[in-house]
């Protein structure tokens, strides 16, 4: 069974992509484990500051506007709605004690109204977003104050902060999206691959060019080898190069001047002895004439 050949320019082109293929995986692990790092980092500072923000406007607004009435519960729901509006974000209180809904940013109402015309607090745990559950119950039982969590189809940073005043005690809760972050640093890393891709594509045509031009006198001296091999001695190789190319060239025309030269004198050689056969032969000839 015969092999099937593998030229240096596909050997050399294959090794080439297998290292840049290599050398891209490593350093893309490397750089995108860097960039998950950075996002949960900038996440968790963002998380913290938010939470301080919301405790700040619950504070502003108790000392500020809270008079005891029922507007004062709506009122500080619309102070909750203003302040993440813009951010992607939630914020809710809720009792620390029983979880029933106090104030919340996404327009949900705090009663739970029946067809009877009956109602009853909602509880956290009614509000749909098991992530925010899931965090309160980890605060209740093991006082955790921080939580990443997944919700549905989004993970959340969330902050749980004691608020005491006036004879309440809540809990301010609030969460925020990994989005905010990792929808830029998906299109980054998205780009990121594209272009690396873009790159090594160039590369190795770049590369592939410049093996074949380095290589073409290398395949010119093997094709005129074989001519030479089968028998015109007189073929020479251009040298345009001084590398190792080059040499290997000049060493070719050395052999080929050197072969030719001993082919040439075999030549005069017989030549010379037919001459003398045929001259012997005539001698032969003429002396047998005389007998």
């Amino acid at each position: 069974m015969k092999k099937a050949k593998l030229s240096i320019i596909n050997l050399i082109l294959i090794t080439f992509t297998t290292i840049m293929l290599i050398a891209g995986l490593i350093i893309g692990v490397l750089v995108f484990s860097n960039w998950f790092d950075f996002a949960d980092d900038t996440l968790t500072e963002i998380s913290t500051r938010f939470d301080r923000d919301v405790y700040s406007i619950v504070e502003f607004y108790m000392e500020n506007h809270w008079t005891g009435s029922m507007e004062d519960w709506e009122g500080l729901s619309n102070h909750l709605d203003l302040m993440v509006k813009d951010r992607n974000s939630m914020a809710v209180l809720v009792d620390k004690n029983t979880g029933e809904l106090i104030a919340n940013s996404i327009n949900m109402d705090n009663q739970l109204t029946f067809g009877n015309g009956t109602s009853r607090p909602i509880l956290i745990g009614d509000m749909g977003y098991p992530a925010l559950t899931k965090a309160y119950n980890s605060y209740k039982d093991s006082n955790l104050k921080t939580h990443k969590l997944t919700n549905i189809n989004s993970t959340f940073y969330i902050k749980i902060s004691e608020y005491k005043d006036k004879g309440f005690e809540w809990l301010i809760i609030t969460a925020i999206p990994d989005s905010q972050v990792t929808t830029t640093i998906n299109e980054t890393i998205l780009f990121t691959i594209l272009s690396v891709v873009a790159a090594m594509g160039l590369a190795i045509i770049v590369y592939y060019a410049l093996i074949r031009k380095l290589t073409k006198p290398l395949y010119n001296l093997v094709a005129i080898t074989e001519r030479f091999a089968g028998g015109d001695f007189s073929l020479r190789v251009p040298v345009f190069r001084y590398d190792e190319i080059g040499l290997l060239t000049r060493a070719f025309n050395s052999m080929a001047d050197t072969i030719y030269g001993l082919v040439n004198h075999l030549e005069d050689k017989v030549k010379e002895r037919t001459l003398e056969l045929e001259k012997a032969n005539e001698d032969l000839e003429d002396n047998r004439n005389h007998l």
